[in-house]
């Protein structure tokens, strides 16, 4: 059995939900907001967002990817929380926290450009 979540190569996906599930942000992770949506659908879901995000991006630009690092950043956190999170007062603090923890770690945005490659380009399962 295939699985559809977002992992493998670059482990930045697992440090977006380290940091989303840091104390101060009212959400647990391992609790969904919508409990009706399936597993494996709402990866799915997500894989195929963030395709059609990046599909026509030039990854070669770092001024074009880092245009998307917002909408990728919250796409991945309502995928992960429920669309109803965007509502949440704790929402944009934590997008900021993220953002900011991008800019300061060396290392994320070599694995952020890494996650879109594979996004635009997945490789053979």
């Amino acid at each position: 059995m295939t699985s559809n979540r977002i992992n493998g190569g670059p482990p930045i996906v697992s440090w977006f939900r380290g940091v989303s599930r840091k104390s101060g942000s009212g959400v647990r992770a391992d609790t969904s907001i919508d409990p009706s949506v399936d597993g494996a659908e709402q990866s799915r879901s997500l894989k195929t967002d963030l395709a059609t995000l990046i599909s026509e991006v030039d990854l070669d630009s770092e001024e074009a990817v880092r245009r998307l690092r917002r909408p990728i950043l919250s796409r991945i956190l309502l995928s992960e929380f429920g669309e109803g999170f965007a509502e949440h007062p704790d929402f944009a603090a934590m997008m900021e926290r993220i953002e900011l923890a991008l800019d300061v770690d060396p290392a994320m945005p070599k694995q952020f450009l890494a996650l879109l490659r594979d996004l635009k380009h997945p490789s053979p399962p």
